[in-house]
């Protein structure tokens, strides 16, 4: 049940991507980030899983959206781009660790989605 409300609501988000503001894209995608690393912390599988999913559906909202629309057209536009598709891959390899039973490496995965998540937030808010 918790996963088809999770799956619902990432949908939805995607379906409506218009009308999702970045905040909003940021609030699942950190929902997403603090599932993964429960999971890690309780040896939980499915919610590792889940977390990544619900990121994945986040991360596709800058399929449709503008990038423009919050970078204002300056050049972070194309670092944008650059680690949207970097999430994208990451986040895709993580799962396929997870789904092995790779555990190492999928923290080694986790590690590499939490500094797309920071080399976006660097070029976005100027860190």
């Amino acid at each position: 049940m918790k996963r088809l409300i999770l799956t619902l609501a990432a949908c939805a988000t995607i379906a409506s991507a218009n009308d999702t503001t970045i905040n909003a894209t940021m609030d699942l995608m950190e929902k997403g980030m603090n599932d993964i690393q429960k999971g890690f912390f309780y040896n939980q599988k499915s919610t590792i899983l889940d977390g990544t999913n619900i990121v994945i559906n986040a991360n596709k909202i800058f399929d449709t959206v503008d990038i423009k629309s919050f970078t204002y057209g300056n050049r972070a536009t194309q670092a944008i781009s650059n680690i949207h598709g970097n999430l994208d891959k990451d986040l895709k390899n993580l799962k396929i660790s997870i789904k092995n039973n790779n555990y190492a490496e999928a923290a080694v995965q986790y590690g590499k989605v939490l500094n797309d998540c920071v080399a976006c937030h660097t070029v976005i808010r100027g860190w």
